[in-house]
């Protein structure tokens, strides 16, 4: 196909893509990864025949683990420590203000316990 031709056809699929996309937005149109590396795609090759899976399964599943790997690993941060403990006195300290000036230990035992000290 000349070149001209191609430019053509590839303009007139993203006008095509563009109107289903903006009439149909639940249609969910195919994506392209273009991958340049001859080991990565021998490697999903191999992974895929071994796994009785396709490609496109092979490959979300690895990059969904390698994603969930390194959120996992991010957490682990001293940062993201710190972070997640301060949030967790911010809910303590929260959850404070809403029972101060509430009732004392002593009415919660007077709540809970008869005269005698038994559970009601």
């Amino acid at each position: 196909m000349p070149r001209a031709a191609t430019i053509h056809a590839n303009l007139r699929r993203q006008q095509f893509l563009i109107v289903v996309e903006k009439h149909r937005p639940e249609v969910e149109l195919a994506t392209q990864l273009n991958i340049k590396s001859p080991e990565a795609r021998r490697l999903a090759e191999a992974l895929a025949e071994e796994s009785g899976q396709s490609i496109t399964q092979v490959v979300t599943d690895a990059l969904r683990q390698r994603l969930t790997a390194v959120r996992r690993e991010r957490a682990r941060t001293p940062d993201a420590m710190r972070k997640r403990e301060l949030q967790f006195y911010d809910i303590v300290e929260g959850s404070r203000e809403r029972w101060r000036g509430g009732m004392t230990a002593k009415d919660y035992d007077d709540l809970l316990y008869d005269e005698h000290g038994l559970p009601r």
